[in-house]
């Protein structure tokens, strides 16, 4: 499994589109794609985090091409509070990440 870990704010660059083409272009070729949303990373999360509606709508495609996206419960609880992900995503406890970057074959990180 190929694991790719948004840590990057998604005001600060452009991270979160390369993570985006990174796991569509993995998945294109039927490779199997967990992204990782972790700490700030959480923030492109929140629609209206990007003003680029194509990167929006890039990463409403993710769960469509069978990407698994996950991101860290606490950074979660931080970074978005009571507000409602852009995608699906489920919420993972330390440990679960731990285990989650164990069982990788590959993880990349922006």
């Amino acid at each position: 499994m190929n694991l790719l870990i948004a840590r990057s704010a998604p005001a600060r660059d452009t991270a979160v589109r390369d993570l985006a083409d990174m796991a569509l272009t993995l998945a294109a070729f039927a490779q199997p794609v967990t992204v990782l949303f972790s700490g700030a990373g959480v923030l492109s999360l929140l629609q209206d985090q990007h003003g680029d509606s194509e990167l929006v709508e890039q990463l409403r495609n993710l769960p469509d091409f069978d990407i698994r996206c996950v991101a860290e419960a606490q950074a979660m609880t931080d970074q978005l509070g009571s507000d409602a992900p852009l995608i699906p995503v489920t919420p993972l406890s330390v440990s679960e990440v731990q285990a989650l970057m164990h069982q990788a074959t590959q993880v990349w990180g922006w």
